[in-house]
Formats: C-alpha cells, structure tokens, sequence
C-alpha cells in the first residue's frame, strides 16, 4: 500500500480529549522547498476534507510525505488517507496496535549488526 499511496499515516492516542491534531513531515530526497512545500500543502487540503469524518478526537497524526504525493491525482490522495485512517484504527486481534518495529515473533530481527545497519564482520576469531 505504501507504494501507491502519497503518504504514510501514524497515529497515536494521547491523554484527555480534544480535537486530532496533525503534523507534516517532507524530507529533502523528495526535493527542493517548492516540492516539499507544494506536497505539505495537498496533503493538509486532503486532511482538512476527510479528517472531520475520519479522524479519531485526542488523536494526533503524523503525516510522512511520499513522492507519489507531488503527482498523484487529489481524489486519488483523498482516497488513500480515507483508507490510511480505516487502517489504522482497524481493530486487531489482540485490541491493540503491534509497536512499530515489531515483528511477528515479537522480537526484532537480528539481521543487522554493527554501525549504520551494515552487516557485522563473519568472524572476529
């Protein structure tokens, strides 16, 4: 789903009620200021349309722009944030939310070692 999608939704209850609350983020590979700002900017119209009747009250949101969000038709980005918000408060099995990073034994992978998620040596004997 991340592929097609403008951008990629994180939610995150917090303490008392109020009304959601959402943030942006663009980083410099999608491009220069005018990019990035032009993609902020659809991306919070899209918000400002489907959030009244998507978004959770005391919930904030953390929106990640993707580069498909500067091209991608607008129905077409609304249409995914409606089902980035179903996503995300899909009930799961247990009630709750996995952590992000977790796997499916619930443990982290032991994949990477050493700096930067560089493999570490084969043997250090």
């Amino acid at each position: 789903m991340r592929a097609e999608m403008g951008a990629e939704t994180a939610g995150q209850q917090r303490e008392g009620e109020g009304p959601a609350r959402f943030g942006f983020t663009a980083t410099k590979k999608l491009g220069n200021a005018v990019v990035r700002n032009r993609i902020r900017r659809r991306l919070r119209e899209a918000v400002r349309l489907v959030a009244p009747s998507q978004a959770r009250t005391g919930c904030d949101y953390v929106l990640i722009a993707r580069e498909a969000a500067a091209s991608r038709p607008f129905a077409a980005l609304e249409k995914d944030l409606v089902a980035a918000f179903a996503a995300l408060h899909a009930p799961t099995a247990a009630g709750t939310r996995p952590a992000r990073g977790d796997t499916r034994a619930g443990a982290r992978s032991q994949t990477t070692r050493g700096r930067a998620g560089r493999p570490g040596p084969a043997s250090e004997g």
